[in-house]
């Protein structure tokens, strides 16, 4: 993946979703908006993760954006059936399978919602344990479900965000386990 865009820093699979992707990464969050793997035009975009982010040191959230396409159900256009019960009462789907090059990963999804256009989640660090943990009870509280799952201060977390619509968004948070 690598010979094919040097911009490749990992891969991203959903379970019972299309999303199983390689990540790419950019000097903005616009490049991908409107470019493929390959670094061609294409109005589908590509999965990227947030250019704040690193993938050798996780930062204390990672946060990877994808268009929502959900007419082909390319890119995170699958990503919708998390708002499901039957999606997210399996066990099986609330794990994430997030790998770096340097690293394989798996995440537990904490937080699912969806929530009008803000930027109030995209926060890659914190300043200090009590800032992460307001981050983490607000996250929390907008889930459509309790996941029962223990968010600390010391967790990294993984932020997956798409649009549905022009003013609303579709946010999974999950930790590392």
């Amino acid at each position: 993946l690598i010979a094919i865009n040097p911009d490749v820093i990992g891969y991203l699979k959903v379970n019972n979703t299309n999303i199983d992707y390689p990540v790419v990464i950019a000097e903005d969050n616009k490049y991908y908006l409107n470019r493929n793997l390959y670094q061609e035009e294409d109005e589908n975009g590509w999965i990227f993760m947030d250019f704040r982010n690193s993938d050798k040191h996780l930062n204390d959230n990672t946060i990877i954006y994808g268009h929502n396409m959900y007419y082909s159900g390319v890119m995170f256009g699958t990503l919708h059936k998390a708002l499901n019960a039957s999606w997210y009462k399996n066990p099986d789907n609330l794990q994430i399978q997030f790998d770096t090059m340097y690293e394989s990963m798996k995440w537990q999804i904490y937080s699912i919602y969806t929530i009008a256009k803000t930027t109030d989640y995209l926060k890659v660090s914190f300043e200090t344990a009590e800032e992460k943990l307001t981050y983490i009870d607000m996250t929390r509280n907008r889930s459509i479900h309790n996941f029962e799952i223990d968010v600390t201060e010391n967790d990294k977390i993984l932020t997956l965000s798409t649009c549905t619509g022009d003013n609303s968004r579709l946010v999974i948070h999950a930790k590392l386990i």
